[in-house]
């Protein structure tokens, strides 16, 4: 408790990045919390709550890149990469909700699309330069766990890169097939991987200034990546199955039956072996856990 006296949560003047990432941490627990226990209230309509965490989450990720000057030099290209990422999920938080669909079919065009491309591409050359410096600046053992909780972040860069290409037209292709597709994306996929990506650079801060030891911080990343993926992905299929989808390719309208495409969406399909989970869980526990 003394070493987290000693944080300054006001830094820097104007867009302090303590103070935003308590609130992201904060309301994206509770956020998280709605989710997991199927009260999805949250994400859809004026959603307040969800705004709220996409202005805290996002200032806390451009006061983060402004701190970053601050940091040792070891961890100042780190932590300015992390900042990129952390900005561009929290960008695709937003874009993926009901509110946002209200906001942009009206105004479709170049400067969205433009957009999705940019953010989409900051995801996939974010995470790779995020696990590149990790590398340099840890190395040995401790990179091991931050590279697996990286593959687990790389499965989200697939919705934003079939955004970007296929556009709007695709979204409304996806949303159509599947109602609750939005509120799946938001409540289960990116609110959650945003949330657990803050808590995971607070815990870097405190592996910087020697609160936490390498083994804590280490083992914190993989299980918090980890339990938050599993249980979000579970929760999906608990709490709005058939009318979401987890198939992490996802072409629209959907391939011919047979094709190589249709294979690969059949081969990347979550869903499937989060619903063969439950069915087990099921037939051992006698509880009922998903539908069926």
């Amino acid at each position: 408790m003394s070493g987290l006296s000693k944080l300054v949560w006001t830094r820097p003047r104007g867009l302090p990045h303590g103070l935003s990432g308590a609130c992201a941490l904060v309301v994206g627990g509770c956020l998280l919390g709605c989710a997991l226990a199927g009260e999805l209230g949250p994400f859809v309509g004026a959603a307040p709550a969800l705004h709220a965490y996409v202005v805290a989450a996002g200032a806390n990720a451009v006061a983060g890149y402004r701190m970053a000057g601050r940091a040792p030099l070891v961890f100042q290209r780190l932590f300015r990469f992390t900042a990129a990422f952390q900005a561009c999920l929290v960008y695709f938080c937003w874009r993926f909700s009901p509110a946002a669909a209200a906001l942009v079919a009206p105004s479709r065009g170049v400067a969205v699309a433009a957009a999705d491309a940019t953010f989409a591409a900051g995801i996939l050359l974010g995470l790779s330069a995020l696990l590149a410096e990790t590398t340099r600046v840890y190395g040995g053992w401790l990179a091991l766990p931050v590279w697996a909780g990286g593959f687990a972040l790389a499965l989200l860069a697939g919705y934003p890169v079939q955004l970007a290409l296929g556009g709007d037209s695709w979204w409304e292709c996806v949303t159509a097939a599947y109602p609750r597709q939005a509120e799946g994306m938001v409540a289960y996929i990116y609110v959650p991987a945003t949330w657990a990506f803050a808590a995971i650079l607070f815990g870097a801060t405190l592996l910087i200034r020697k609160i936490v030891s390498p083994l804590i911080f280490g083992g914190v990343f993989l299980g918090l990546v980890m339990s938050v993926l599993v249980g979000t992905v579970l929760a999906q299929e608990v709490h709005i199955p058939a009318v979401s989808t987890q198939r992490l390719f996802l072409p629209c309208p959907a391939p011919a039956a047979g094709s190589r495409a249709a294979a690969l969406v059949d081969a990347l399909d979550t869903s499937v072996l989060a619903q063969s989970v439950l069915a087990a869980a099921r037939r051992r526990t006698g509880w009922r856990l998903g539908p069926g």
